[in-house]
């Protein structure tokens, strides 16, 4: 049992598995030595006991040497497996800071990749703001193209006015030089009178007076022809500029078209003028002739009865043929002036009206009062106006009230022009979109339905606020849930609000122009993002904005 103890004991020779050392063997070898002497020794054994023990330890000793011999060779193992390890490890430590190296790497593309990811995301929402504003700006290429068609058709409209004030002015010219050659004539005539009327000296020298006057009308009415040539030649240089510049900005074409306005205003009072002063020339002439009739001896109404010269008589009827044509002519052109205003008046009232405004209403809040009225002349039953180019001082009468209702209609065009220039009819701001109309809707906030009192454009931030209209600043500041705020009266009983801006150009009590920048485009105050909350107030109540901008969009297409 002993050799099977020490057996068990050194049966594991496996170097790896922590095999016996080879001190540890000798130890043992001679521990078992000195343990068979002491049996040997101690005890009485038999010889067939002896042999055996004999054989145990011949076994063991055969058994020990090849212990030695596994261990031998696990000891060489181990060496060379030490080597490996060694030689291993020296190639992890290699492989580990090549995988360090390669981490590190991976780190620094992971952050590339991340970056590039970015710029990814950025690119794209660079691209789809671009395409927005492209689209936006084909938009606005579109209705810049629309806009000078417009202007060719304003120009077209404006050189007919011309051409057909230039053809009035030329008429009334060579009705002027008609006139002028017949008093020409008429003074030869009173020349011829003269000598054959001595005894009747004092009325010749009264007929002389008459007459110096009548010239000197003609003269102012020549002058102020004249002049009406000139402003009218100014009016033409003028279509002229606009013609050449037809593809510049709105506001621009809307100053010269105011422009012409004023000026056509001009030329037509100028008309008048010279009208009146036609009229006064010929109550003149027709003193002459009663005078003539006179000195003829006869009633200036029945001048064609008269038994006096052919020659007399002649150029008597030719003189008042020649007034009833001028007076003719002067109806025509009061007439086409009235249908011109009539227009213009339409015109405006269509815009207007298109904005959802009360016309009249407005026009009171601007100070202008419709009226009507003038002297009562009743006419007996007895009297009645003789037809014919023998009264041709009957169409005076005529021309006062065709004067008196042109009159009436530029009044109202000029309060109507006055009017426009209050009205807003532009966005505050360019390459614009809507983004909440006016009217009730859901509170982007509370998501409870609320009255919207404006409308929301969006744009890009820090893009331009313009005011719509001329006016004066009322409010340039920060106001609750409006953010920063500029508010203006325009006059007329309209104001503009321009809220949640970023950043506020004017200050109260500024006078602004159309088309100044007022602020820039923000998101301050209640608001979810970049826009300007745009309110137009009339007579102290909200109105649709989007209503005078579509109205403003068709202001050259009328």
């Amino acid at each position: 049992s002993l050799a099977k103890d020490i057996l068990a004991h050194s049966g594991n020779d496996d170097p790896a598995m922590g095999g016996v050392n080879l001190d540890e063997l000798t130890a043992v070898t001679a521990g078992i030595e000195g343990a068979f002497d002491r049996i040997n020794r101690d005890l009485d054994l038999t010889e067939a006991d002896r042999r055996r023990i004999i054989q145990s330890r011949d076994s063991l000793h055969d058994r020990i040497a090849e212990l030695e011999t596994a261990l031998t060779e696990a000891r060489l193992r181990v060496a060379s497996l030490q080597t490996d390890v060694i030689r291993r490890d020296r190639q992890l430590e290699v492989e580990r800071a090549e995988i360090e190296a390669l981490t590190d790497s991976r780190d620094e593309w992971r952050g590339k990749a991340k970056s590039l990811d970015s710029d990814l995301a950025s690119a794209r929402n660079q691209i789809s703001s671009l395409e927005s504003e492209l689209e936006l700006t084909v938009a606005a290429l579109t209705e810049e193209r629309s806009r000078v068609e417009d202007l060719a058709d304003i120009r077209t409209r404006l050189t007919r006015q011309v051409d057909s004030l230039e053809s009035g002015l030329s008429m009334a010219e060579v009705r002027g030089e008609r006139l002028a050659s017949n008093v020409a004539q008429l003074t030869e005539n009173l020349k011829a009178l003269e000598s054959e009327r001595v005894a009747m000296a004092g009325e010749r020298e009264s007929l002389t007076s008459d007459l110096a006057i009548v010239e000197a009308e003609l003269s102012l009415h020549q002058t102020a022809t004249e002049r009406s040539r000139e402003r009218l030649e100014a009016v033409i240089v003028q279509l002229a500029e606009l013609t050449d510049g037809e593809v510049g900005v709105e506001s621009d074409v809307s100053g010269a078209l105011q422009a012409l306005e004023v000026q056509i205003g001009d030329l037509a009072a100028e008309l008048r003028a010279a009208r009146n002063n036609a009229a006064d020339m010929e109550t003149a002439i027709g003193d002459v002739v009663v005078g003539l009739a006179r000195v003829a001896g006869d009633s200036p109404t029945r001048l064609d009865l008269v038994e006096a010269p052919e020659a007399k008589v002649s150029l008597t009827h030719e003189l008042l043929n020649a007034v009833a044509s001028v007076q003719e002519d002067q109806h025509e052109l009061i007439l086409r002036l009235t249908e011109e205003a009539d227009g213009g008046i339409s015109r405006n009232e269509s815009i207007l009206k298109m904005a959802g405004v009360d016309v009249d209403a407005l026009l009171r809040l601007s100070g202008y009062e419709a009226g009507v009225g003038g002297p009562l002349e009743i006419m007996p039953e007895d009297v009645a106006p003789s037809a014919g180019p023998t009264q041709p001082l009957s169409g005076a009468s005529v021309l006062a009230g065709d004067i008196e209702i042109l009159e009436s209609r530029l009044s109202r065009m000029a309060a109507l022009n006055e009017l426009m220039r209050c009205v807003p009819l532009i966005s505050p701001v360019d390459n614009f979109q809507m983004t909440s109309p006016f009217g009730p809707r859901k509170d982007p906030i509370t998501g409870q339905t609320a009255l919207h009192k404006g409308i929301d454009i969006g744009g890009w931030a820090g893009i331009k606020v313009h005011a719509s209209a001329p006016g004066i600043v009322t409010f340039a500041g920060r106001n609750g849930g409006y953010g920063y705020m500029v508010e203006i009266d325009h006059g007329c009983g309209i104001k503009t609000v321009y809220a949640h801006l970023k950043r506020v150009k004017v200050k109260k009590g500024d006078t602004v122009e159309h088309r100044m920048v007022v602020g820039t485009l923000g998101s301050t105050g209640r608001s979810t993002g970049p826009h300007v909350h745009f309110e137009i107030i009339v007579d102290g109540k909200e109105v649709d904005p989007e209503k005078f901008i579509e109205a403003g969009r068709h202001v050259h297409k009328i």
